[in-house]
């Protein structure tokens, strides 16, 4: 009973230390349900999987493992190589939901001297973070007063789906409250955009982002709130 115990115990840390480094790093693509990877792309399959978290695991063990495609009520769960050719699958694996890492669906675009895309879904700023890192950018650092009507005028020019109010910007004042730098430097931001009021609440909003009813002016949020994220490469 203890030594099941104890197992119990590191399989539920384990996934659990999965979910919060990697699993926040693989989003649902719904253009991709219902598929699969060719055969020959497999990195690994499983027929007794219900877990998707499970699922994920067995796909961090596999070092050619780049996606998953999951059914939960069969248990069919497939890992599959970075690089694939997706068919329409049949018997244990129809009605897949695919999980993969963050891409940019919508298309990277060019402004000046950086490419931007606003990444699928909303999520709180270190997973914002983690998933632009994941692709090899970073969070949006505006620099200055051009760059950022250029911005505004980006996510002006688009539609989204769902209540969509805030866009995180990769500042933060965690370290010094009240002193604004680049996230993960000591870096202290000189242009502002800050809107009426703002920043406003201290020690518990201590990430910043363009605020849609304030025409994309700043605001200064709480990191855990679930907003739209711009990841930033320069090229």
């Amino acid at each position: 009973m203890v030594r099941l115990l104890v197992v119990v115990v590191y399989l539920s840390l384990t996934y659990g230390k999965v979910e919060a480094d990697k699993w926040t790093l693989f989003q649902r693509k719904e253009s991709l349900d219902g598929k699969m990877c060719k055969y020959t792309n497999f990195a690994f399959t499983n027929d007794s999987v219900h877990d998707k978290t499970v699922c994920l695991f067995e796909c961090t063990n596999h070092v050619n493992c780049g996606s998953i495609f999951h059914v939960q009520h069969t248990g069919n769960c497939t890992g599959c190589t970075e690089s694939y050719d997706i068919v329409s699958p049949t018997g244990l694996a129809a009605g897949s939901v695919y999980y993969g890492p963050a891409s940019c669906t919508i298309g990277w675009l060019s402004i000046g001297s950086s490419r931007y895309c606003i990444l699928d879904g909303i999520m709180n700023f270190e997973n914002g973070v983690k998933n632009c890192e994941s692709m090899k950018t970073h969070v949006v650092t505006v620099e200055d007063m051009d760059e950022n009507n250029d911005l505004k005028s980006m996510i002006n020019s688009m539609a989204f789906s769902g209540d969509v109010s805030a866009f995180y910007i990769g500042f933060t004042d965690v370290a010094v409250d009240g002193i604004w730098t680049e996230y993960g430097t000591t870096d202290e931001i000189g242009f502002k955009d800050w809107g009426p009021g703002e920043p406003n609440l201290g020690t518990s909003e201590n990430c910043a982002a363009l605020y849609v009813p304030y025409n994309l002016q700043w605001i200064d949020i709480g990191c855990n709130n679930e907003l739209k994220i711009i990841c930033e490469k320069e090229t």
